[in-house]
This record gives C-alpha cells, structure tokens and sequence, in this order.
C-alpha cells in the first residue's frame, strides 16, 4: 500500500502544528532583560504577553522579538506597529548598538538556558493546536512521506514532538541548522526523492515564504496552503482570498479534509 503513495506533505512546525508565541515572547523578555536593567525583576508582564501575541505575524525570526518586545513597553498603538515595524526594529537595533549576529546568539542562548535549568517549564510555554495530531497522522496514513521544514532548531522540534507524545522520523525534520531556506530544502528533498512539484503539498502560515514558492520556477506547482490559525492578521486572509492569489487558504475545520484529498 505504502509504495502506491506518490504525494509528499511538508509541514512548517511553529504557527502550523505548534503554537510557540507564549515562549518566544518570553524569550524576548529574558534576552531584553540582559539589554535593558529595568527589565530584570519582574518576569514578563501578562499584558505585554498579550498584546505580543496579537502582533507576533510580524517577526520572520526569533532575535526580532526582542525589538517587538521593547516597542510593545513603549506603548505604540497595533496599527502603527503593523505598518512601521520593518522600520522601527532597525531603530531598536541600532540604539543598543548589537548586530544581528549577536541578538540572535543572545536569543539562542537565554532559550538554551531557560530549558537547561527548567525543561519541563520551557515546554508547558508551549501550546499544540487540537488538530495538529491528526494532521501528522493523515500524512503518515495517505502520503508516501512526512516532513518538517522549519525556521526553529532540529532539537527544539525533537523536544516538542516528544513531549506532545507524537512519534515523528527525526531524519524528516529540518531545521534552522541546516544552513538552507525553505525553497532549497524542499527543492533539493523533491529532486532527490524524484517527486514531482504537483505531486508535493506544503502547509505553511507566513504568507512571503509561499509567494516565493508560487515565484519559483520549479516550485511554482506545488500545491501550496495558508494556514489561516497560524501567526498572520486577518487582512492577509482577506487579501488573498480577494485577489484568487495562487495560494489556498487552508481553515481548520476543513484541513483534515483536504489533506486526505490532496494524497489521491
């Protein structure tokens, strides 16, 4: 049965299966805290927790929390945060005087630490969508592989996935570590696997990745899905939805659905 399978699923993990906000807003806070003094007593603040959350669809990498976070304390409204924040984080970034390479070594490290001195703490911070057990187990049923492709560390994803209780191929996952994008990780397992693009499903909740997929040439036939309970606002959805982008907005009541349908 499992040599009639022609399709691959690729699943992004953080926004797609995994709900992280909480603990990538605390990790802002941890990493702010050794930037900023006033930080440093009080763990972080439920309502700065809250409004992170709402505006979390606006990092693309995880040392970029740190400059949401500070603006977040300095009370700047959602609306102008939406449409300044590419400009406003560089200003957050320069008045520190740290490179990208050192926030970003700096955001790495209070995680590690956080889950060295309490693992068990650094997982319950995290949160799996209902549905995300079932998705897994309708890719491993229906499609001739799984696979997790994803911005955050290969281990971090190991831990989570044993933690949730979900049994997942290690060799399947790829992570930040690997030194590639998205598109060459997904174009180099395609042409090593011989599997065609429209043969090839991703699920993917940041809107750019999935325009750069529909851009791309030899990827361009994939069949590419939004996941519209992950990490972006509301207007994204409308967005595409109104200008029959070549990308498909995937709701959750319907997701198990079109998976299964996607495999035939």
């Amino acid at each position: 049965m499992k040599k009639q399978r022609k399709k691959i699923l690729f699943f992004d993990f953080d926004g797609v299966l995994c709900d992280s906000a909480n603990e990538t807003g605390r990790c802002a806070w941890l990493a702010g805290s050794v930037v900023w003094e006033e930080w440093r007593e009080t763990d972080v603040p439920k309502k700065y927790l809250e409004k992170f959350r709402k505006l979390r669809p606006l990092i693309e990498t995880g040392y970029q929390s740190i400059a949401l976070m500070k603006l977040i304390t300095e009370n700047y409204t959602e609306t102008f945060m939406k449409t300044e924040f590419h400009f406003m984080k560089e200003q957050v970034f320069t008045s520190i005087a740290l490179n990208k390479k050192v926030l970003n070594n700096l955001f790495n490290k209070v995680r590690e630490d956080w889950i060295r001195v309490n693992p068990k703490n650094w997982l319950a911070w995290h949160k799996l969508y209902p549905f995300s057990k079932n998705l897994i187990s309708i890719g491993k049923s229906n499609y001739k592989e799984v696979y997790i492709v994803s911005t955050k560390h290969k281990i971090f994803i190991e831990k989570l996935l044993d933690f949730f209780g979900i049994d997942f191929n290690p060799d399947n996952i790829y992570g930040l570590e690997s030194g590639e994008n998205k598109i060459e990780i997904i174009e180099n397992i395609l042409k090593e696997n011989k599997i065609s693009p429209k043969n090839s499903v991703f699920v993917e909740d940041y809107s750019d990745t999935l325009r750069a997929f529909a851009a791309n040439d030899f990827l361009k036939e994939m069949h590419l899905y939004l996941a519209s309970w992950g990490y972006m606002f509301p207007e994204i959805i409308e967005e595409i939805e109104e200008k029959n982008l070549p990308l498909r907005i995937l709701y959750s009541s319907m997701a198990e659905d079109i998976l299964i349908k996607e495999s035939m």
